[in-house]
């Protein structure tokens, strides 16, 4: 992945693990500045104008991506959602369906290649995929999904793959 994500606890006390909102901010300048490129200097003028129209289209797609789990401790829910813009899928479960949050320590060879972070049912069914991270972000990720646990009153599990 080539942005972060970040966890923290919104006015509502709600837990939210989600983009982080710099990478969104980063998006919208690239999406500005490009859209404003092309629209004060004609097609005559631009030497790659098909290089703008990428880059205002990959900055939109950033812009508008969606990723973020909602712990809402009132209502007991989790919802995951992911998508573009309006076109976001949300699925939902209660507290009580959570068994753990898991870390997975995926290896290549004897050494760390990846970290990934999931919500697992009580029967060990994997529900939602929340993060994957490289090894160097470990301590990152061990941290956000500490602060989820402890929101859903649930055990960090972890296993290697």
């Amino acid at each position: 992945m080539f942005f972060s994500t970040v966890f923290y606890i919104d006015s509502k006390r709600r837990g939210i693990w989600t983009i982080n909102p710099v990478f969104r901010i980063v998006m919208f300048v690239i999406l500005a500045v490009t859209a404003a490129s092309l629209l004060l200097f004609s097609d005559e003028e631009a030497s790659l104008p098909f290089l703008q129209y990428f880059f205002a289209a990959a900055a939109a797609a950033g812009f508008l991506y969606r990723d973020c789990c909602i712990f809402d401790t009132k209502a007991k829910r989790i919802t995951h959602k992911i998508g573009f813009a309006f076109f976001v899928k949300k699925r939902s479960w209660s507290f009580d369906e959570i068994g753990s949050l898991c870390l997975v320590r995926l290896y290549r060879g004897k050494k760390l290649f990846e970290i990934q972070c999931g919500l697992r049912s009580k029967n060990g069914e994997l529900l939602a995929d929340i993060e994957h991270v490289k090894k160097r972000e470990r301590d990152a990720v061990e941290r956000r999904a500490t602060q989820a646990a402890s929101l859903i009153g649930c055990p960090v599990e972890y296993g290697d793959l």
